[in-house]
């Protein structure tokens, strides 16, 4: 169980770097912003959720289909990667048209970068999580897909 809590801490401590409103100086990059709060949002209930309570095991049970497809820590870390590249994909749709602008969609990626980096971390939390209620121990895939036991 302490690896599970490791991870958790380290998940805790990163959680609001990717959904803290950033300070941004560009009206029309704060008119994006509001635009992807869809997206965040999607992603950042069942973050909160493990910031909060250590897991975020209410979406394996989804009945209303907000999370199509997941039912385990595998296909909720390719949905919340997903999410995560879908806010990515739309920052980067963007075009500048100024260096005030610039600097603040640059802001947004690093947010999607975090979002990215919490996905994953939320991933390892309910990976260990499904371990430890399993009574054994287990192999995680690292970021490159090779095999490290935890």
């Amino acid at each position: 169980m302490g690896s599970r809590m490791n991870i958790l801490t380290e998940f805790q401590s990163m959680f609001w770097t990717g959904f803290k409103a950033p300070e941004l100086k560009s009206d029309r990059v704060r008119d994006l912003l509001v635009d992807l709060e869809i997206v965040s949002d999607a992603l950042a209930g069942p973050l909160y959720t493990i910031y909060k309570d250590g897991n975020c095991d209410y979406v394996f049970r989804d009945r209303e289909g907000r999370f199509p497809g997941v039912s385990d820590a595998n296909t909720f870390r390719s949905w919340a990667l997903g999410v995560a590249e879908r806010y990515r994909r739309a920052v980067l749709a963007f075009a500048p048209v100024d260096n005030t602008e610039t600097a603040d969609q640059a802001v947004l990626l690093d947010q999607a970068d975090r979002m990215r980096e919490l996905a994953d971390l939320a991933w390892r939390v309910q990976t260990e999580r499904e371990q430890e209620r399993r009574g054994r121990p287990h192999q995680l895939r690292n970021r490159r897909g090779c095999r490290t036991t935890r």
